[in-house]
């Protein structure tokens, strides 16, 4: 019967007490995790009549019992795991209708479940699932799939998103033990590769007085790593054999820059392999993606495939090797971006780690700098979002934002818009180029997207000073010269300028009567381009009476 409360173990008392919380369903046949943080999820399951796709996340500290999200389809008899990294993963079980190969990670920091881009090998409910010590892979065994009890058991990756038949991975140098033997015989140790690739040298060791032999001098080199070897211990009466894998020792890593970008430009995806054992210097990397395309990057060699890939090659850095390629992405949204790595080994591939990195796409903009004068108080601006023609032209807002001051426009036909802003007039040539930030506000069908690759420049206002004209008489004194001013914006004075006007002629108190040009000069500014016009000083003749 199914149950929507909850019991307290007490392992001081063995007793159980029931919570004062309910979970928001009654459930049976559902999955339970521990969470870091000390809360439990509890997941799926069946309220008796028919399964469930709902979860319950419990809180000891408080007893209280809160929904949490959705899974992806109703699933019970299914299973629960909480990975190394606080995720937890939750696969198979059943619909209602058919047992399920389905599995999703639930990530506590989100609040949310996501599909696994992989399956289980064999769908099944009522399995048993564990996570293992130190790598963080999860076994998934037994269960029944259609009503008939299974024997299999997988492994799932966290780190690929895979399964894996499972398999025994022994030490990176072998060493080779065993007893029964004759004492003082010598054991011969051969070591073979399935499927072959290269030879190994024959090992020997002397059987002790305990007929117990040893013998630690096998190392597989760098490019026998995942390698599968069995091992034949021959003596002169008696032999043995057993199997083992060399470790992988090496550490894989991918990513792509920049990320994000806008649709129609590319990334530099980079793969690298760090080795404790020496540079893995013969091998590739074959590239593929949700959607987009591979092409050469500077500096690696690539090979368009199919699949694309690229050589490794030292880095520089000790014990790393890596290569690029280019990607174009052909669509918009998360794109997930696998690299798989290969030691090549006398011409065999040998895979050593898949990694995936994800990069995110965006609507591009495609906008020009633009210029205006000191005092313009209106700009606009103008451009296009770049976007995929099968996806459909996106609709939305975009808002313009300089320098504090911003404005929107509606995306039109062709993903064009237009923005005007209103209050650019005292942006001062100084502090000019200024940024432009554009922000598209996104659809149902496209993300939202920046861009601040334009500025806008701010030009010197003209400013023009003029001597005004004077006059006097032959024999007196030069006037008092003074300028009139012409081209001020938002309501400014001569007292922004810097420096002291000067305006001065070349007539003196003895000049004759004629003119002379005055010229100003002493003033600047960075938000003004100035431009002096002379006037003129007019020296008339003294009325001369002879009588």
């Amino acid at each position: 019967v199914a149950q929507n409360s909850l019991e307290i173990y007490n392992p001081t008392s063995g007793t159980f007490v029931f919570a004062t919380g309910a979970l928001s369903s009654p459930r049976k046949a559902h999955a339970a995790a521990v969470l870091q943080d000390g809360r439990v999820l509890i997941a799926g399951g069946s309220n008796g009549t028919k399964p469930l796709a709902t979860s319950d996340t419990y809180d000891p500290s408080t007893e209280a019992v809160s929904a949490g999200p959705l899974l992806s389809t109703p699933r019970q008899g299914l299973s629960a795991t909480t990975q190394l990294d606080g995720k937890v993963f939750v696969a198979g079980g059943n619909n209602g209708s058919v047992d399920l190969a389905s599995a999703e990670v639930y990530d506590p920091a989100a609040g949310t479940f996501t599909l696994s881009a992989t399956s289980l090998a064999t769908a099944r409910q009522g399995h048993q699932a564990f996570l293992l010590p130190y790598n963080n892979n999860v076994l998934i065994v037994g269960g029944t799939s259609g009503g008939a009890a299974l024997n299999s058991s997988e492994q799932y990756i966290p780190w690929t998103g895979s399964f894996n038949p499972v398999s025994f991975m022994a030490s990176a140098r072998a060493s080779a033990t065993g007893g029964g033997w004759q004492p003082g015989e010598t054991v011969t140790l051969s070591f073979q590769e399935v499927p072959y690739y290269d030879s190994h040298p024959t090992l020997t060791a002397v059987a002790d007085a305990n007929g117990t032999i040893f013998n630690n001098q096998f190392s597989p080199d760098i490019n026998d790593s995942a390698i599968l070897f069995y091992l034949t211990a021959a003596g002169s009466v008696s032999q043995a054999q057993t199997t083992f894998h060399d470790t992988n020792t090496t550490v894989t890593s991918v990513s792509c820059s920049p990320n994000p970008i806008h649709f129609g430009s590319a990334a530099i995806c980079t793969a690298t392999v760090n080795s404790t054992n020496g540079s893995i210097d013969n091998g590739i990397v074959q590239w593929s993606s949700t959607s987009g395309t591979f092409s050469a990057a500077s500096g690696s060699v690539f090979s368009a495939g199919p699949p694309p890939q690229c050589a490794l090659a030292r880095t520089g850095v000790a014990n790393q090797t890596g290569c690029s390629v280019t990607f174009t992405p052909t669509s918009l949204g998360s794109l997930i971006i696998t690299a798989n790595f290969f030691a090549s080994n006398n011409g065999h591939l040998t895979s050593i780690g898949s990694q995936t990195t994800t990069l995110i796409v965006t609507a591009g903009f495609t906008a020009t700098s633009q210029s205006i004068v000191y005092g313009t108080n209106t700009v606009t601006l103008s451009g296009t979002l770049g976007y995929p023609a099968s996806f459909g032209t996106p609709t939305g807002t975009v808002t313009a934002t300089i320098n504090g001051v911003s404005g929107t426009g509606t995306v039109g036909a062709g993903g064009a818009f237009t923005i005007t802003l209103t209050g650019t007039g005292t942006f001062s040539v100084s502090g000019s180029p200024y940024t432009i930030t554009y922000n598209y506000s996104g659809d149902s069908t496209y993300v939202g997207s920046t861009d601040s690759s334009t500025t806008l420049t701010v030009t010197p206002a003209p400013l023009t000073i003029t001597a005004n004209n004077k006059s006097r008489t032959y024999g007196t004194a030069n006037p008092t010269f003074d300028a009139t001013y012409s081209g001020f914006v938002n309501n400014e004075t001569s007292s922004v300028l810097t420096g002291t006007l000067g305006c001065t002629t070349t007539a003196t108190a003895s000049s004759p009567a004629g003119t002379y040009p005055i010229n100003c000069s002493g003033q600047s500014s960075t938000n003004y381009a100035i431009t002096y016009v002379a006037g003129t000083l007019t020296i008339n003749s003294v009325p001369l009476t002879i009588t």
